[in-house]
């Protein structure tokens, strides 16, 4: 179902920019 996909979605950038904030606050 595209709702699915578009909350898996939605969930993985929010990590990917969860990841990255970290990364840049670790450095």
């Amino acid at each position: 179902m595209p709702s699915i996909n578009l909350k898996l979605l939605q969930t993985f950038l929010l990590a990917a920019e969860n990841g990255s904030f970290r990364r840049a606050a670790e450095e």
